[in-house]
């Protein structure tokens, strides 16, 4: 049993630079869950608060305030760098904690795993992924940098949101002979945070396992990951067990792997009824289900106004409101939506302090001209209104 870490709402705020207050009420607002203990005290899971975190799109200002230290060294060091090199530098260098920050950052800055997995790991994976030929260096380093990828790869899984005990059920890894452990990982993950509980076998796993494990857990979905030509011949040899096996519990099995698609992967993907032979990550994502089965996915959400209460949208980005020292004016769509006007300006026409919407000439559709807080725009003599409207929206 993991025992899950938890925060209080005084840290979880000075993580994203809110008011503590402020999160007390979205937990009692229900829009971030808590526990209580003992005492009545709110703590809240860190996963919950890194689902939040991530789906409101908030930016963390202080994640060692939730234990999140490495994510930070990871952002000051990496910000704007190519995320590829970056990470297939920790790996050569064997620098775990670097290795761990840099991926729950581009994690918790809305890349999904499976976008991970397909570019940037694998990526730097392949850069290092002949150093076993070099010599007895280069086995080393590749071992260490094969220790530190899974390590990375397990905290992130960690970190995900809970999956429901009624989702359906994945369960897979690599055949007898194949000794690599990472694509399998790298699958498990995937489906974790497509909503899939999954059981991770690992590498070089009989079939005879592979088939017990099958009859013990009734898995909705088997995958099969191949690095090794070798391992893939011999499953072929080997393959009519697990393809007695699938028929019976009516499992699909998804195969994937360096292995060339087009070769064995395919004639394997043919024997046992399953799906295309993948070639990316992503294509987990996309497997859909029969009629009846029900996967609760992590989507990603757009902000909603309670995220904003303490944030400020300026031009292309936002601030904290607390760092702001102009004055701040907004105007809600539904007080305009119904007005009888024929332009937009006309519409803001006295709903924010210090905008002077005129009309010179008085014809009917001509644009009138903004003003705010009176004509000091630098140079011609223009309204300083920072968009433009095309009929959707402000740009």
């Amino acid at each position: 049993m993991v025992v899950e870490k938890l925060y209080s709402p005084r840290a979880v705020a000075a993580a994203i630079g809110v008011s503590e207050s402020s999160l007390k009420r979205w937990a009692d607002e229900g829009k971030i869950r808590v526990v209580r203990t003992e005492g009545g005290h709110r703590r809240i899971p860190l996963r919950e608060a890194l689902r939040y975190i991530r789906q409101g799109g908030i930016p963390l200002v202080n994640p060692g305030a939730i234990g999140l230290a490495d994510v930070e060294a990871a952002r000051i060091r990496s910000e704007g760098a190519d995320p590829e090199a970056e990470i297939a530098e920790a790996l050569a260098e064997g620098d775990g904690e670097r290795l761990r920050g840099l991926l729950v950052w581009r994690y918790l800055d809305g890349e999904s795993p499976s976008a991970l997995c397909d570019g940037p790991v694998t990526g730097a994976l392949h850069r290092l992924g002949d150093l076993w030929r070099h010599g007895t260096e280069g086995i080393v380093l590749e071992h260490r940098a094969t220790e530190a990828c899974i390590h990375a790869l397990n905290v992130l899984r960690s970190l995900l949101p809970p999956v429901p005990a009624e989702a359906p059920l994945a369960l897979g890894g690599s055949p007898a002979g194949d000794p690599y452990r990472i694509p399998s990982l790298m699958a498990a993950l995937v489906l974790a945070a497509d909503g899939w509980r999954e059981i991770n076998l690992g590498a070089d796993v009989p079939v005879p396992a592979l088939v017990s494990a099958m009859e013990t857990h009734r898995p909705r979905l088997v995958w099969l990951s191949f690095s090794s030509e070798e391992a893939a011949s011999r499953m072929l040899r080997e393959s009519e067990d697990l393809r007695t096996a699938v028929d019976r519990l009516e499992a699909m099995v998804a195969v994937g792997g360096r292995v060339a698609p087009g070769g064995k992967l395919e004639a394997l993907s043919s024997r046992f009824h399953a799906l295309s032979s993948m070639e990316a990550y992503q294509q987990l994502v996309e497997i859909t289900l029969e009629p009846g089965d029900t996967i609760v996915r992590n989507i990603q959400l757009q902000p909603d106004a309670i995220t904003f209460e303490e944030f400020v949208v300026v031009g292309y980005g936002t601030q904290q409101k607390k760092v702001v020292t102009g004055a701040i004016s907004s105007i809600n769509a539904d007080d305009i939506a119904s007005l009888p006007v024929l332009r937009v300006e006309q519409a803001m026409q006295g709903k924010a302090a210090g905008v002077q919407v005129t009309n010179l000439s008085g014809q009917p559709g001509e644009a009138p001209t903004v003003r705010i807080r009176g004509a000091g725009t630098t140079g011609k003599y223009r309204s300083a209104v920072c968009g433009r409207w095309n009929g959707c929206g402000w740009h």
